[in-house]
């Protein structure tokens, strides 16, 4: 799966990590429900291609999922990875360790943009001042805490990982059959540049207007 697929939206049926909650039972217990989830090695492999990394060496969910109001639920837990991503510069696989905060919301209403409680509360005050940042999500017979762990990972992820011991001046350009330029080689012009904007500075600065006195003249002068 590409970057852009990750940044837009995320098909659930194609995330390769899935972990269902039967609304319908989770109703029926009247209770919230302890999280906690972890990612076999076949899970993770599957995560890693799935997001195009290097490797996922552990990833684990916790958390309380509960009903929020009258229909909604609520899931609010912290999710745990180790992953490696390929080094933008060496292309190594570099390291990251995620640790994220997670606050998801189910709602029958959420194609419409708002919460059942929300509805509610705009009718009656016409704000809501509890309302969440990210809308909620679709809720349906089924509640996948899995496919919201792995698009919690997607967007935690570094866009441009780069390894500790990284140079990013290694390099900069060069087309075929010529050596490419380097940081090292282009500071004399660097150098030059400066002297330049020096000199082009003091010829813009405006002339002197306080007046000068006059030069006394020799007793010997005409």
């Amino acid at each position: 799966m590409t970057r852009d697929a990750i940044d837009g939206e995320i098909l659930q049926a194609d995330i390769p990590f899935k972990h269902i909650y039967e609304v319908e039972a989770l109703a029926k217990s009247g209770r919230d429900h302890a999280v906690s989830l972890e990612a076999s090695l076949a899970e993770r492999t599957a995560i890693a291609e799935f997001l195009e990394l290097e490797a996922v060496d552990s990833m684990r969910l916790t958390g309380t999922l509960a009903r929020e109001g009258r229909s909604d639920w609520r899931f609010d837990g912290r999710l745990e990875a180790q992953v490696a991503q390929r080094c933008v510069v060496t292309l190594e696989p570099t390291p990251a360790a995620i640790s994220e905060a997670m606050a998801h919301v189910w709602s029958p209403n959420a194609a419409a943009g708002q919460t059942a409680d929300a509805a509610i509360n705009d009718a009656t005050f016409g704000v809501d001042p509890e309302a969440d940042d990210d809308p909620p999500e679709p809720l349906g017979a089924e509640i996948d805490l899995g496919a919201a762990a792995v698009e919690a990972l997607s967007l935690a992820l570094d866009p441009y990982p780069r390894a500790a011991d990284a140079a990013l001046d290694a390099t900069l350009a060069g087309p075929p059959g010529v050596a490419p330029l380097t940081d090292e080689a282009l500071r004399p012009f660097a150098g030059l540049a400066a002297l330049r904007e020096s000199m082009d500075a003091t010829d813009d600065a405006p002339p002197d207007s306080a007046e000068k006195p006059p030069s006394r003249k020799d007793e010997n002068d005409p």
